[in-house]
């Protein structure tokens, strides 16, 4: 009955001349949604392994990525990993895709489709409006883990450093030049649990990096990378039982009482420098001489030569102490010499005269040369006589 009221008005008004600007809008046809389904397992055609404490269980997500008017790849739906590895992308729109598969407890390592692990080389997948694109599976390459548990030497929590902060192991790999670089850091939890994930097949060393409170170690409580105990990894490894315990930090290094320069300030003349006294004995100290407060170039010894590039300007010496398992103090700067004066000498000569007076030759000389100015001769307190040299 509504339906053919419509018609009717529509035929009154054409037939009055009449023209309406707008008419009820129909409704829209609808744009249909596209898909991406498939399954995801470990590359031996297992089960991913659920996600520790996890609730509900999660076993890992995929992302559909899609690319933008930039050219950049932005996340456009997302479906969690079931038990059996299904997942289904959904309501997504023509496009161009990348599809990326993540593991949730880190025994995989993270991949695109179609098994490239990184996302420069990704394969894309264009999707059609409404398309319904299934089989788009993943096999996912064995990671190692490395878990463990970091307390203190009595076996409690580590302090906070700043919140949440309580440190982090570090996992570093060897190298084909037999060098080891950072392959991955995770933090200390709060009772001092953590796990080391996404570790590809290799030669490991494992680094315990406590908050300030407390000193560093390596694992087996080695103190350097150098002497740390290598750890073999393999595919699919899931090693426990890597704990530390830490040790106190010792008190930083510290100064007290002050270096110190000897000698005279003259160029020619070498100066030599007293380290001063540290907070702890038997420390290791390096030098840095400055002029005017500008670090002389090579001069790291324990004494200094005086040349005339430093003429003018005062002498000071920075020391640096370390001790093992102290670290390095700061620098600590000596008191400042006097300004560097020229190398001077004085020579008299002196010959009878006549009539029982003596006569005198003086020569002054700095740096080696003749040098003016004035000499004035006494005798006992008694002033005799100020002559002018010759510098010629």
């Amino acid at each position: 009955m509504i339906r053919n009221f419509r018609v009717l008005v529509f035929v009154f008004s054409a037939i009055l001349g009449l023209s309406f600007s707008t008419l009820a809008a129909l409704p829209a046809q609808a744009v249909e949604t596209a898909s991406i389904s498939g399954n995801v397992r470990g590359a031996g055609g297992e089960f991913l392994p659920v996600q520790a404490d996890s609730v509900p269980a999660y076993y890992g997500m995929v992302q559909a990525l899609r690319q933008n008017s930039t050219g950049a790849f932005v996340q456009q739906d997302t479906d969690w990993i079931s038990a059996n590895g299904d997942y289904r992308l959904e309501n997504l729109p023509a496009g161009t895709y990348r599809v990326l598969f993540q593991s949730a407890s880190g025994t995989h390592f993270d991949q695109f489709w179609n098994k490239v692990e990184g996302a420069d080389n990704a394969d894309i997948i264009e999707l059609g409006e409404g398309e319904q694109l299934a089989d788009i599976n993943a096999e996912l390459r064995l990671a190692a883990t490395i878990s463990g548990k970091v307390t203190d030497a009595d076996g409690e929590r580590l302090p906070i450093d700043s919140y949440p902060y309580r440190g982090v192991v570090n996992a570093y790999r060897a190298t084909d030049d037999n060098s080891y670089t950072l392959t991955r850091t995770e933090w200390i939890k709060e009772d001092g649990t953590y796990l080391l994930s996404y570790l590809p097949a290799g030669t490991y060393k494992i680094e315990f990096d406590a908050a300030e409170s407390h000193q560093d170690e390596w694992w087996q409580d080695q103190p350097t990378l150098d002497l740390a105990t290598p750890v073999e990894l393999v595919a699919g490894d899931r090693l426990t039982g890597f704990d530390a315990k830490l040790a106190l930090a010792p008190e930083p290094l510290t100064n007290t009482v002050l270096p110190k320069v000897q000698g005279k300030p003259v160029v020619g003349s070498t100066l030599q420098a007293k380290a001063g006294s540290w907070s702890q004995s038997e420390v290791s100290v390096e030098y840095q001489w400055f002029a005017g407060g500008v670090a002389i170039a090579g001069a790291t010894k324990s004494s200094l030569k005086l040349k005339s590039a430093q003429l003018g300007k005062s002498i000071t010496v920075g020391v640096t102490a370390s001790k093992a398992g102290f670290g390095s103090s700061a620098q600590t700067l000596s008191a400042a010499t006097t300004k560097v004066m020229a190398e001077s000498s004085v020579a008299v000569k002196a010959k009878p005269g006549k009539n029982g007076k003596v006569k005198f030759a003086i020569s002054v000389t700095s740096n080696k040369l003749p040098a003016p100015g004035k000499v004035t001769i006494y005798r006992g307190s008694k002033k005799l006589k100020t002559v002018n040299l010759n510098s010629k």
